[in-house]
């Protein structure tokens, strides 16, 4: 009988040790999703503000041609834009890897005899 009324006692203990650690899940819950929108947040920020270093940059270096110092964003957008496509490498060596890749170890035992 003692022990059935330690029991009886303990029970709205027991439930509220469960609704708190049912409170915690969740304000920890939170706390993880605060976290993970404030680094991809964060992320997008940085991310921004390299692509607006490199915009400066460009204008900037457009900017340098005696020609082309007054001219607007615009002018420097398709100044850059030409060149880009002018260049030969503008796919950062991309081609080149593509080569060593297919002309590889790995194709020729795929071709081999043996197989």
């Amino acid at each position: 009988m003692l022990a059935w009324l330690k029991a009886m006692e303990d029970r709205p203990k027991a439930r509220f040790e469960a609704r708190m650690e049912a409170l915690e899940a969740v304000v920890r819950q939170c706390n993880e999703f605060k976290r993970q929108a404030y680094d991809k947040i964060t992320k997008r920020l940085d991310d921004f503000e390299a692509v607006c270093r490199q915009a400066t940059t460009m204008y900037e270096a457009v900017r340098q041609h005696p020609n082309l110092r007054n001219v607007d964003e615009k002018v420097v957008r398709h100044t850059v834009i030409e060149w880009f496509h002018g260049s030969r490498d503008h796919y950062s060596g991309v081609r080149g890897k593509r080569k060593d890749v297919v002309q590889g170890d790995f194709l020729d035992l795929l071709n081999s005899d043996d197989t």
